[in-house]
């Protein structure tokens, strides 16, 4: 397996190529993105650089559960072109690393809930306690985004612990 180097970023400076590569793989306008950037206070982002260009990224989002302090995973994606190379891997990774007490993510749908899942994740929460479980440090409006996006009949968190 080849190394692949995880770099965080600033999303400020990197603005245009977040919103690119975020709008190639979610369809959100670069606009909404830009926004969701600038509102988004408590935030970090890890990239996959190819050619001074960024081919993958996630942005961990700082959250509670149950008193304890970690990461929220949101927005992970990898531009079509260099899919299937273990870049998200490489990147929830990086993400356990720097996760603080624990990771967690909402899945799209089944075949990412089955990715998660081998890589470590687990449910833990459905439906509406989801939202009363998981805590933001964030506006209304971004933490609504937040928790939007899942095409899963029930809404799931999966978290992965320390």
């Amino acid at each position: 397996m080849q190394y692949i180097k995880v770099k965080e970023i600033d999303p400020q400076e990197q603005q245009l190529q977040i919103a690119s590569l975020w709008h190639s793989a979610f369809g959100d306008s670069c606009e909404y993105v830009r926004s969701f950037i600038e509102k988004c206070r408590h935030k970090s982002v890890l990239a996959v650089f190819s050619e001074n260009k960024i081919v993958s990224m996630l942005f961990l989002i700082d959250c509670e559960f149950k008193a304890q302090r970690g990461k929220y995973v949101y927005a992970v994606c990898t531009d079509e072109k260099y899919r299937r190379r273990g870049f998200a891997a490489a990147l929830i990774s990086e993400a356990k690393k720097c996760a603080g007490g624990f990771l967690c993510l909402i899945p799209a749908d089944e075949q990412l809930k089955k990715y998660y899942a081998e890589m470590g994740f687990e449910e833990k929460l459905c439906g509406e306690e989801v939202k009363k479980n998981i805590t933001f440090f964030e506006n209304k409006e971004i933490t609504q985004d937040l928790f939007e996006g899942s095409r899963l009949n029930v809404l799931t968190a999966m978290f992965y612990f320390r």
